[in-house]
């Protein structure tokens, strides 16, 4: 149960990805600084958006600015993965979250400027 964010260059090859598990909202900063409704659930919504480099120049100065959790928001959780959650008492390094959506977006930029866009799976 998680999200699995992936982004692919013109041919149409993996060049980026990042996984979040359900229980971790820092996924919201990274739907956010793309200018995508976030909507807690069990996983990404399948959906394909592209974007410029202009774009994700944004969405990186937008990061920078992200207080990022360092502890699971165990109230925002469905009651399910509440529990199992729980008993597993996941721990969360906030600078460490940031680094890690950084830099999938660096990744995403140099795409972006290589071929005028990049293709981002949200699943």
């Amino acid at each position: 149960m998680g999200y699995y964010t992936t982004a692919f260059n013109k041919r149409n090859q993996e060049v980026a990805a990042i996984g979040h598990s359900v229980w971790n909202p820092n996924i919201r900063f990274l739907y956010s600084s793309l200018n995508l409704e976030y909507i807690q659930g069990w996983s990404g919504d399948g959906k394909d958006v592209t974007f410029s480099s202009g774009d994700i120049e944004k969405a990186l100065l937008r990061i920078e600015k992200e207080n990022f959790f360092s502890e699971v928001k165990y109230d925002e959780l469905d009651p399910l993965v509440r529990t199992f959650t729980l008993l597993q008492q996941p721990k969360l390094e906030a600078q460490e979250e940031k680094a890690r959506i950084e830099r999938f977006l660096v990744s995403c930029l140099k795409v972006a400027k290589e071929e005028g866009k990049v293709k981002v799976s949200f699943d």
